[in-house]
């Protein structure tokens, strides 16, 4: 009995002096508390699963990362999608892949001849992959079309007409004035500008016969005008000489000496 008085009158002595003291004095007690219980919480180790003692599960927080923020006027370099799609400039053509991915030359004849990546020869000949890009000249001498195996029965400024099913379309070239081992040949559609070949085509050493021009094709010919190019394999792809020829519609007349016309006037 005596003991429970004591500890009422305790307590009311605690209670009076924290009245006494004012509210600072609480608040500093309960930020004590808060203080020791946060101290005992970082000294203990929780793993993610565990109960405590009394099997109340434990929730573990765990921080989360903060992507990085990019500083105030920090440039951030593009992708290059990102950069095509705003407009920005695009990557520089690798001039010899694409000469070599569309053209039948090889590396070695490239190197040979002084079309080396970075040159301005190259840069040109890249040029002759357009096959809007025309090359004229006033000295280029005139091809003259013929028959397959045979004599043209046209002067070199005539233009045959020949048929879609032509296979072989044939020219013959005069050796004078050409230098080197060998010319560059573009054969493109003149009516659309359409590149059909690029390529390099041997000269026998001191020639002294026509050099035979053709090209082979397993398919029929769409009906417009052809023209194939001869060009000197330097620096300035001079033009030497060029010609040109028809593929005419269906059931149109063709030039005599055509394959087509030979066939039909055969028993």
């Amino acid at each position: 009995m005596h003991h429970g008085q004591g500890q009422l009158a305790e307590g009311a002595l605690m209670r009076s002096g924290l009245a006494q003291a004012g509210p600072f004095a609480l608040a500093a007690l309960v930020l004590g508390v808060l203080f020791f219980f946060s101290e005992f919480r970082e000294g203990e180790e929780p793993s993610a699963g565990t109960a405590d003692d009394r099997g109340a599960p434990r929730l573990v927080l765990a921080a989360q990362p903060v992507p990085a923020v990019p500083a105030p006027g920090a440039v951030l370099s593009p992708t290059r999608a990102t950069a095509a799609a705003q407009g920005g400039a695009p990557q520089p053509p690798n001039l010899l892949h694409e000469v070599l991915d569309r053209s039948r030359l090889s590396a070695s004849w490239l190197q040979s001849h002084g079309f080396t990546p970075g040159s301005a020869a190259l840069q040109r000949l890249h040029g002759l992959l357009q096959g809007h890009v025309a090359l004229t000249a006033t000295e280029a001498r005139k091809i003259a079309f013929g028959p397959q195996d045979g004599d043209s029965a046209l002067p070199a400024e005539g233009v045959p007409t020949l048929a879609q099913q032509e296979r072989y379309v044939q020219a013959v070239m005069q050796p004078e004035g050409l230098a080197g081992d060998s010319v560059l040949l573009r054969w493109r559609n003149a009516s659309d500008n359409a590149l059909i070949e690029l390529s390099a085509q041997a000269i026998p050493p001191n020639a002294s016969e026509q050099i035979p021009i053709w090209r082979h094709t397993t398919e029929d010919w769409p009906p417009g005008r052809y023209r194939v190019e001869v060009i000197a394999p330097q620096g300035d792809l001079a033009l030497l000489a060029a010609g040109e020829f028809v593929i005419a519609a269906p059931h149109a007349p063709v030039t005599p000496f055509a394959r087509t016309a030979v066939d039909q006037l055969r028993p």
